[in-house]
């Protein structure tokens, strides 16, 4: 197995001590899942829950007419389908995977005996719902008071903050979903930023040139939940040897 797709690449995973992680891990299953695969939708039972280790997945709520938009976005930092942890076998929102990702998934079975019996995973869960939630309410803040050309600048700082290359393979009808507006808005928007030397837009492909610009041009909302997350789930000592006993 390649060493970037250990569990321990996922955040919260690292950060349980030893004999907890060991416990959980055993209990994990590797899945691969394409972008535009759709973990769950909401309203559904959730068999799983995923910790993704490469990639991404955006949590979508959607309206009664087929309209939908990202809550939040996740990757190696969080997990998918957290409500089973909180007792609720019924997805809040849907899951879709936003760029082709790596997870480990732990069925519904293993996660009442592991979550019941680790009070260190209990911890850790909790302490990113509040991330996660927070997250959701800066998003909601973000789409009331700043413009799209901040938006995308905000959403696309995030997913760089969850991968490890510049270049995100989206349509702009994908990316208008996720932002709830009209793709024509989002080729704008993406417009102007190429035109200002920020992004290089190619069909279904979308590579950050500059992120420091970008950084300056979109609003401060990625910043503000990295550090909420960060303040919440810190990196450790711990977390990171967890991360790099696989590599020794």
């Amino acid at each position: 197995m390649a060493l970037s797709l250990w569990p321990e690449r996922n955040r919260l995973i690292a950060t349980l001590p030893r004999t907890d992680r060991e416990h959980l891990v055993e209990c994990l299953e590797l899945v691969r899942h394409r972008s535009g695969d759709v973990l769950y939708k909401a309203g559904s039972e959730l068999q799983y829950a995923y910790f993704p280790v490469s990639g991404s997945v955006s949590l979508i709520t959607t309206m009664a007419s087929g309209a939908s938009t990202e809550l939040a976005l996740l990757g190696n930092e969080g997990v998918a389908g957290l409500s089973l942890f909180m007792g609720s076998p019924t997805a809040p929102n849907g899951a879709v995977v936003t760029e082709t990702a790596y997870l480990y998934r732990l069925s519904e079975a293993h996660i009442r005996a592991t979550f019941i019996h680790s009070l260190p995973l209990q911890s850790v869960l909790v302490r990113y719902a509040q991330a996660l939630l927070m997250q959701m309410a800066q998003t909601a803040l973000c789409t009331r008071h700043h413009s799209l050309e901040q938006q995308l600048g905000r959403w696309l700082l995030m997913i760089l903050d969850r991968t490890e290359s510049d270049t995100i393979a989206i349509t702009h009808e994908a990316l208008s979903s996720r932002l709830g507006v009209r793709r024509e808005s989002i080729t704008v928007a993406a417009g102007t930023l190429q035109a200002a030397g920020i992004l290089s837009c190619s069909r279904g492909r979308i590579r950050v040139l500059d992120r420091r610009t970008l950084e300056t041009k979109a609003c401060g909302c990625a910043q503000t939940v990295a550090l909420e997350l960060s303040r919440l789930l810190p990196i450790s000592n711990s977390t990171r040897n967890a991360r790099e006993a696989f590599t020794q």
